[in-house]
């Protein structure tokens, strides 16, 4: 069963598995485990802040999105009141953040669906809506230690990523790309993203300093998403190669890929968030159903 998500997160999460120590004479392996939302059809697994904390989505059996958070073992309902669908996925030490949406009919019976972010603190939930949006545009992605947010919104029909520090928008707008979304971002004011490029490709982006570098993937990798960065400046995101297509998780620490598979999972594993400690959050498919996980790396 799930309850309601506690008003403070002060509980670091606690261990969900552990290896038997490593035989002599070899090395420590690192550890990944299930993250799955009790009687949910899927779970997927956004964010990890330096706690250990989680946050993510899940659906339910008629298909409608959840925000859920973990901390200790537990997990908790974050769904905002009156929304169609609820996807958390970003925490710091003491906010979530996401977005929702909420759907509705017009006049000619077709379907519209409007996306606003949000913040969840202890003092309850806030709707953010990047200024001069189009309606019902406006998607967060990630937050970092000091509370400074990205995401992505439309304006005129194209999209851009944007940051949020201090109350103030800046805008996003990857030079080669026609359009731009802004996955993560770390307290040194490093952002990863994605791109649209000239032959209608995503490829990842790191915003550094003020220049963007494009992120490819690894290998024959021909399309690429960075979706977390920590304080470190280690990226993790997941590439597409093929045919046939699979999708392959990445971590890139000092300019070397290293590839993050969930055991069993074949070619699908989708890393999203990580931590100051190289904890990595994300989902794989498993049997055609989407679960989440945790990577503790071997230290």
């Amino acid at each position: 069963m799930t309850t309601s998500f506690p008003a403070r997160l002060s509980l670091a999460l606690s261990t969900l598995a552990a290896l038997a120590p490593p035989l002599a004479g070899q090395p420590p392996a690192p550890t990944y485990t299930a993250l799955i939302v009790p009687d949910a059809a899927s779970t997927q697994a956004y964010g990890i802040n330096d706690k250990g904390q989680v946050v993510g989505s899940y659906s339910d059996a008629a298909g409608s999105l959840h925000g859920f958070g973990l901390a200790s073992g537990t997990y908790y309902i974050a769904d905002i009141p009156g929304a169609s669908d609820t996807e958390a996925t970003g925490i710091s030490n003491d906010e979530v953040v996401g977005y929702y949406d909420i759907k509705s009919t017009d006049a000619g019976g077709n379907f519209l669906t409007a996306y606003h972010g949000f913040v969840l603190t202890e003092n309850g939930y806030a709707t953010l809506d990047v200024p001069g949006a189009d309606y019902g545009t406006t998607v967060i992605n990630g937050i970092d230690a000091k509370n400074e947010i990205v995401g992505n919104y439309m304006s005129n029909g194209v999209t851009y990523g944007f940051v949020l520090k201090r109350g103030v928008y800046t805008t996003l707008e990857q030079p080669d790309g026609s359009y731009t979304s802004a996955g993560g971002l770390n307290t040194r004011g490093q952002v990863v993203g994605t791109y649209l490029d000239s032959f209608d490709n995503e490829q990842g982006f790191l915003l550094s300093g003020g220049k963007y570098v494009s992120l490819f993937g690894p290998g024959d990798s021909f399309l690429a998403y960075a979706n977390g960065i920590n304080e470190a400046g280690q990226v993790v995101g997941y590439s597409e190669s093929g045919p046939p297509y699979t999708y392959h998780g990445f971590l890139l620490s000092h300019g070397a890929y290293t590839t993050i598979a969930y055991p069993g999972a074949g070619a699908y594993t989708l890393p999203n968030g990580i931590n100051s400690s190289g904890k990595i959050v994300g989902s794989y498919y498993a049997a055609g159903v989407m679960h989440g996980f945790l990577y503790t790396p071997a230290h």
